[in-house]
C-alpha cells in the first residue's frame, strides 16, 4: 500500500496542478500514508490543511488553536492598531502564508520516498494553494464559545492580487475572521 501511495503522488507531482480534485487527491492519499506510517501526528500544520481539505467545518482542537490565534490577533488589533506582521506572532504569521503546511508537506513527502521537486517549487506550490484555497472557500474553522474572546470562525479564499490593488504577484489567500461583537468581518490577505 504505502508503495502504491508514493507511486501515485510521484505521478501526481509530475502534473502541473489545474483543478481542486487533484489537490484533495493529493491531500488524502499523503494523509492515509502518513497515518499508515503512523507519522501523521508528526506533522500538525499538514494534518490540519489535509483535514480542512476533507471536512465542510472543523471544530477540532486543531481548529481551536487557529481561531485562538485570531483571537489573539484581534486583542492586539483593539488594543493598538497593527498588521499581522507587527503584531509579533509568528504562529499566525506562519499559518497564514502556508509556511509550516509547506515545509511539512515537503518533509512529509520526502520522508515517504517521494521526490518533492513539485511543492518545493514556487509556481506549482502557488497553483496548489489557488486550487487548495477553493476547496476549503466554504468550510469555516470554528471556534467553540469558550475558547475565544471574540472570534467565531476563520475562513479563506483565493484572490487575484489585484483585486486589492497588488500587481507584483501572482496569488493571494484573503483570510476572514468573523467576530461575535461586530457585523462585518477581520481581514488580512497572504500574497504568494
Amino acid at each position: 500500500m504505502e508503495r502504491d501511495i508514493a507511486r501515485k503522488l510521484t505521478d501526481e507531482f509530475a502534473q502541473q496542478i489545474t483543478s481542486e480534485r487533484q489537490v484533495v487527491y493529493v491531500l488524502v492519499e499523503l494523509r492515509k500514508l502518513l497515518e499508515k506510517k503512523e507519522t501523521l501526528d508528526k506533522y500538525r500544520a499538514l494534518k490540519l490543511c489535509c483535514d480542512w481539505a476533507a471536512h465542510p467545518k472543523l471544530s477540532w482542537a486543531s481548529a481551536q488553536a487557529i481561531t485562538r490565534l485570531f483571537d489573539q490577533y484581534e486583542v492586539k488589533y483593539r488594543r493598538e492598531v497593527v498588521g499581522v506582521i507587527q503584531a509579533d506572532m509568528p504562529e499566525l504569521v506562519e499559518f497564514c502564508e502556508h509556511t509550516r503546511f509547506r515545509a511539512q508537506f515537503i518533509e512529509a513527502c520526502e520522508s515517504s520516498g517521494i521526490p518533492a521537486n513539485a511543492p518545493k517549487d514556487d509556481d506549482w506550490w502557488r497553483l496548489f494553494l489557488t486550487h487548495y484555497s477553493e476547496v476549503v472557500r466554504d468550510c469555516p474553522l470554528e471556534a467553540r464559545a469558550e475558547s475565544t474572546t471574540y472570534v467565531t470562525r476563520v475562513t479563506a479564499t483565493a484572490i487575484a492580487p489585484e483585486s486589492v490593488g497588488i500587481v507584483n504577484r501572482q496569488f493571494g489567500i484573503c483570510w476572514l475572521w468573523y467576530r461575535k461583537d461586530i457585523e462585518a468581518p477581520g481581514s488580512v490577505v497572504s500574497l504568494f
